[in-house]
This record gives structure tokens, sequence and C-alpha cells, in this order.
């Protein structure tokens, strides 16, 4: 399978590494001249989960020069969105599709209104990295990778897509309703980082502090309710 990787960011490196290093061929494609170098010229070198392996992948900051994608895999940041859009649309076959593991809300949308929902697929994911240097990640954490169609069916392309994932062991972990599970994603950062960022807490040291308790409750009940006004229901 040709898997392009759009934004070899942190996360964009944890996914493109390990399925390059099951025999999937990847592409990673990012705007870092320096960074892409590095994995052309090195590999993709990793260390910390999966313990410390170079991923052999082709890299390009020009999108415009890879083509015969099967899949495309969004990673970059949610205001870079619809250029990645753009740049999958360019690359994809005719029966490519993308696929957005991307935190935040209304990147689905906007992959939808460039490519079409039948070439869109939705994902969340509980991986983490962090990138020492350029072509040097490290795996951090390991976690889920939620996958779901958006017409809520179990399409034949999810279910090998979830046997590429689970060969790279990438946890994949698939769901009916993947907007639903996106959002319930979505009400625990408002919960937690809203009240964070506004009072400079860690969220460890949130519930040994019972004056935050209402005004967080205030932050989710008002995040659930814009979900049920959209027709989400979260579980």
């Amino acid at each position: 399978m040709h898997i392009a990787v759009i934004g070899a960011g942190n996360m964009g490196c944890v996914y493109g590494s390990n399925l390059a290093r099951t025999g999937e061929q990847v592409t990673m494609i990012d705007p870092g001249e320096e960074h892409v170098r590095a994995m052309r010229e090195r590999g993709l070198e990793m260390a910390g989960l999966h313990g410390d392996f170079v991923a052999r992948v082709d890299a390009t900051t020009d999108p415009a020069t890879v083509s015969e994608v099967e899949v495309a895999i969004v990673l970059v940041n949610t205001y870079s969105t619809p250029d990645a859009a753009e740049a999958a649309k360019m690359m994809l076959k005719d029966d490519g599709y993308t696929v957005t593991l991307q935190n935040g809300l209304g990147n689905v949308e906007t992959l939808v209104e460039v490519l079409g929902e039948d070439r869109v697929m939705a994902g969340l994911s509980f991986h983490s990295g962090d990138q020492s240097a350029p072509g040097k990640v490290l795996h951090t954490n390991s976690g889920p990778t939620y996958l779901g169609e958006l017409d809520r069916s179990w399409s034949e392309r999810l279910l090998a897509l979830n046997d590429v994932m689970a060969k790279a062991e990438m946890v994949p972990v698939l769901v009916d309703d993947i907007l639903a599970t996106m959002w319930g994603k979505f009400v625990h950062n408002c919960g937690i980082n809203a009240v964070c960022a506004i009072t400079d807490l860690r969220p460890g040291n949130l519930q040994e502090v019972s004056a935050v308790d209402d005004f967080q409750t205030r932050i989710i009940e008002e995040v659930v309710a814009l979900s049920e006004a959209k027709g989400i229901e979260i579980p």
C-alpha cells in the first residue's frame, strides 16, 4: 500500500515510521527542508516504544512530485488543513482516500469540502512523539488509533486500513460513529486544557483545587450542548 503522510511532525513520523517498518511504501510530505533532507539521506530514525530502528521512507517538500497514493494520512496543524487537502487531491489515485488523525474539530469538514465525503475517513490518535532533531523522533506514548467511515459503514477499505495499522502496532480500534468519538475527546480536552490555560494549573492538580469544579462542569456542559445541537451524541 502506498501511504503518504502529510505533515511529518511528531505524530506524522510516529505513524509513517511504523508503517514503513512493516513493509508499506511510505512517502513523507513536509515543508521542513532540513527534516526532509535528513529523512532522505539517513532514513527516519526512531526510538522509544518500538525500540530503535531506521525507517526507509521517501520524503519531499513538494506534494506535486508524488502520485499514485492509496491513502493520505493528514497530520498537519488545523490551519494547514486546506493546503493538506489540496496536496492530497493532487497525489491520490482515483480510488484513494484521506484519513485525518488530527486533534481538534473542523478538519473533516475542510477535507470533505475539497475532496468529497467519499474520499475522507476520520480518526483519532492517542499516540505521541517528540522530535529531537531533523529526521529523529522519539515515540513517547502508545494508545488507541480510532478509525471510522463518515457514513458509519464497515467498508473494505476501513478493514484493510485496520489490518495495516494493526501490523504496525498502532492499536487500531474501529468505531461506528467516529465523529462522536472525536467530539468525546474534544469535550475531555475542553474540560481540562481550557481550565489549565486559564488557571495555570497542571492537569494532575485540578482535582486538588475544588474551586475549579463548578467552572469545569460548566465548560463541559456547554460543549456537550453544542455537540447535541449539531446532532452528535457523545457516548
